[in-house]
Parts: structure tokens; C-alpha cells; sequence
């Protein structure tokens, strides 16, 4: 009698839907349910329930991560770092997103605030000022008075000499909160690259921790694995400690897949195009090796970790479609998510991108197979309410 092949499923949570493709004995068997953005993990346990997949081995790329940057929805961070740095997340680099543009704007940093720390550290790893205990105290309780829901610290030269940064990190693991060093986050020997991984993963740090811990309690203990954004694999644990390695997840598994796809067929040059419910992903992907670059980026938001090369904007198809005061189109980052989704979905929603393909014949009017109407004539109504407001303005 023939060993039972285990079944084995992927599983894709964007902002609107949740896509899941089972792989075992039975052959391909695909799912496609509504996500729920109040708790993701809902419809990835509906997924799994739909294909009947009970105690499978899961491959699970997610956006969660991905949608709170582009959003601006993760935790409230505050950075620590060496005294003198504070502004190091508001100043960034001189370089300039418009070169063109004669009032340029920066996008704001997604720490909250900072704290400075009295120490120092040189380039060579030799303590040049040493942290004092009475210092470590008064970190704490400056910090504690900010209200943090997660912190990062990055300390100059701490990829030469991390001592400062351990012991910091293990005093404000007293506040209750996650706590994520740049020495830990990535190698890199730029304070400013290195800090804004730190931020990246606290940032995204909490919300990831609690939707992988319902996903792996769904799932089974020792089940699941998350896609990396260099198209790997970590575990939850492994999540939980560097978490910006995720932020390009699901896109970097739609890359994996383009490729695999496009080698199946021979075609050795593919442009991929994924359009998700927030943002939209693009990658250039040419022979069989996929391009790996040192880092990735989120909107206006990097991070010093490895990544397939993807461009990423928030510009999915929940998008939300508005007109400026000077009444110019824009689109996101605002997301309608899947509750209460475009105005199509019928659920009162705003003007998104999709009620606007619609609109424009380029979708059909249902989805799911059919079990998902489309109500143009809301999204219509919806159109002429956002030119109504922008007129009124």
C-alpha cells in the first residue's frame, strides 16, 4: 500500500482577497475568499476549511506587514538612539523623490518620536563614552513616558560593538512592549539605513506577531512557514525577530511563482504585474536566477535586508480614488480593504480603483466564479459623491 502524500498549501492574504491553492493527491484544488483585515487570520482559517486541509503543511505569503506601511497603520514606535541622532529618521538622506518640484515635501518618518542615549561608540568598536547605569534608568523612564507600542533602537557603530545596544535592549524589555536592535535588524554600517530597518520592524513587529500566532494556532504548531521577501522561507519564531523581512512576502511569492511559470513555458524574459488589493507589485525577472538586491523598499520606506526586485506602490485595487483640494486625481494610499471594499461591493464603501475598472469595462461584473456581484450602478453613485465633495471644497 502506497505512502499518502501530504497535502501541501499555499496561502496568499492581500488587502481584499485571500487566495489559497492546495497541492496533494487530489491534484490542484484553488480557493478564493474575501479577506478580513480586522483579523487576517479569519480568512485564512475559511481557506483552509474551503479546501478541506486539516493538519496540511502551509507556505503562507502575507501583506500584512506590507499594507500597515503603505497605510501607515503599524504600531507607535519610538526610536532610540545615540544622543545627538535624534532627528536621524526626519533628516534622512539630502536626495530629493521630486527634483522637479518647487515646494518639495518629505514623506514623515514612521517613528513617532526619539529618545537620545548618553554613550558612544567608535567606528572600530572601542567605547568612547560608556553607558552609565543611571543613564540605562533614564532611558526607561523617558521612554516609558512616550507610550510606546514597540521600540528601535539603533546606536551609532553598533554593528562594531553591539554591547550598548544589548543592554538597553534588555532594560526596556521591562516596558512590555517589542524591543528590536539595528545590530540584530541587518549588518549595515549606516546608522540611517540600519535605524530604519530597526523602525521597519517595529513598526510592523506587533501586528505580524499577533496575526501569525492566530494563523499558526489555526494551522497547527509546526505547520506553517512565511514567505521572505528574497523568496525563502522563516518560521514564526524566526518572524518575530526580524520582521521587515517580510514586508515584500506575498509580492516576492507572486515573483517565485511568475518564474516558475514563465520557465515552464520557456520564456526566459517576463515583466510581472500584481495587482493586490493595496498596492500594486511590479518585478523584472530574466533567466533563472531571480535578482536579489541588499534591500528593499515600502513606499518611501527602506530597509537593509535582502529582496527580490520589486516595485512597490500603494495602488491595489481597493485603493481609494480621490481629488485633491487643488482638484487633481489621486489614488491611495487609503485602502477600503475587503469590509466595507469599493463602492461596488455594495457595502457603502468609497470610490476605489476598482469601481472605477468597472466603470471603465475592464472587469467582469461579478467575481469569484459569480459569487461575487458587482453594483456598477454604486460605484457610479460613488464617482459623482467624490466629485461632489471636491467641487464643494
Amino acid at each position: 500500500m502506497g505512502e499518502r502524500r501530504q497535502v501541501t498549501v499555499g496561502v496568499d492574504t492581500g488587502g481584499t482577497f485571500t487566495d489559497a491553492v492546495a497541492e496533494g493527491p487530489e491534484g490542484l484544488r484553488v480557493v478564493k475568499v474575501p479577506s478580513t483585515p480586522e483579523a487576517p487570520e479569519g480568512a485564512v482559517r475559511a481557506a483552509l476549511a474551503a479546501l478541506s486541509a486539516d493538519g496540511a503543511a502551509v507556505r503562507h505569503g502575507t501583506t500584512v506587514g506590507t499594507n500597515a506601511v503603505l497605510t501607515r497603520t503599524g504600531a507607535r514606535v519610538v526610536f532610540v538612539t545615540t544622543r545627538g541622532f535624534e532627528d536621524l529618521p526626519w533628516i534622512g538622506r539630502g536626495t530629493r523623490a521630486d527634483l522637479h518640484a518647487l515646494s518639495p515635501t518629505r514623506t514623515p518618518p514612521l517613528a513617532a518620536v526619539a529618545v537620545g542615549v548618553a554613550e558612544r561608540a567608535s567606528a572600530d568598536g572601542r567605547v568612547v563614552l560608556a553607558l552609565s547605569a543611571a543613564e540605562v534608568r533614564r532611558v526607561v523612564q523617558r521612554v516609558r513616558a512616550q507610550r510606546p507600542e514597540a521600540i528601535a533602537v539603533c546606536l551609532l557603530h553598533a554593528v562594531s560593538s553591539a554591547v550598548h545596544e544589548r543592554r538597553l535592549g534588555r532594560a526596556l524589555k521591562a516596558l512590555n512592549v517589542p524591543v528590536y536592535l539595528s545590530s540584530e535588524a541587518c549588518a549595515d554600517g549606516r546608522e540611517l539605513e540600519r535605524g530604519q530597518t530597526a523602525v521597519l520592524d517595529a513598526y510592523v513587529g506587533p501586528r505580524l506577531q499577533h496575526y501569525l500566532a492566530a494563523v499558526e494556532t489555526a494551522v497547527g504548531r509546526g505547520r506553517l512557514t512565511i514567505t521572505r521577501s528574497d523568496g525563502g522561507r522563516m518560521t514564526p519564531a524566526e518572524v518575530a525577530r526580524v520582521p521587515a523581512r517580510t514586508l515584500l512576502s506575498g509580492p516576492a511569492a507572486g515573483v517565485v511563482a511568475a518564474q516558475a511559470l514563465a520557465a515552464a513555458h520557456g520564456v526566459p524574459r517576463v515583466l510581472s504585474f500584481d495587482v493586490g488589493g493595496t498596492s500594486t507589485d511590479v518585478a523584472w525577472i530574466e533567466g533563472e536566477e531571480l535578482d536579489i538586491g541588499p534591500s528593499l523598499q515600502v513606499g518611501a520606506h527602506a530597509a537593509s535586508v535582502p529582496s527580490v526586485g520589486i516595485e512597490t506602490v500603494g495602488a491595489g485595487g481597493g485603493s481609494e480614488v480621490w481629488l485633491d483640494a487643488g482638484g487633481a486625481l489621486r489614488v491611495g494610499p487609503q485602502s477600503a480593504g475587503a469590509r466595507p471594499g469599493p463602492a461596488c461591493y455594495g457595502l457603502g464603501g468609497p470610490f476605489a480603483l476598482t469601481d472605477a475598472w468597472l466603470l471603465a469595462g475592464r472587469i467582469p461584473a461579478a467575481l469569484l466564479d459569480g459569487a461575487l456581484p458587482l453594483d456598477a450602478a454604486a460605484a457610479n453613485r460613488a464617482a459623482t459623491n467624490t466629485r461632489a465633495s471636491s467641487a464643494e471644497r
